[in-house]
């Protein structure tokens, strides 16, 4: 998903992913805020949050519908968000020292809602056991 995603990620995406940590990243409060409205913005009407309370990163951790953007495989969907999540934590550790609640709770709901797009999914069929010979 591209809307109002952080402007280090297709910066990052048009250079093949090279950069560990891109120089767009900024400002780690910028790039904060950035983050978590583009993870605001990813989520079914059911988990938006008002813009008042994206501080909080209190996403409703309950599936009350379908998942819509988010379920978005491959290098450009959830891939993108964790790369983020690694360079929020690189400057804010590099500048704080520490990561804040609001990293913790990002990563927390990225998780939750990994967890759960991934229990809804069919499981493949098993191989049948072969008879021994």
């Amino acid at each position: 998903p591209t809307t109002k995603r952080p402007v280090a990620v297709p910066v990052w995406v048009k250079n093949a992913r090279k950069e560990s940590c891109p120089k767009k990243v900024g400002a780690v409060e910028t790039f904060r805020n950035e983050v978590l409205v583009w993870w605001n913005t990813m989520q079914p009407d059911w988990r938006i949050l008002d813009k008042d309370d994206l501080d909080t990163g209190e996403w409703v951790k309950e599936v009350k519908g379908q998942w819509g953007k988010l379920r978005c495989p491959g290098i450009n969907g959830l891939y993108s968000v964790m790369a983020c999540l690694r360079w929020w934590a690189v400057s804010e550790i590099g500048q704080e020292g520490r990561l804040s609640e609001q990293w913790t709770r990002l990563l927390q709901d990225v998780v939750w809602v990994m967890d759960a797009i991934a229990g809804e999914e069919e499981q493949p069929p098993t191989k049948k056991s072969r008879p021994s010979a």
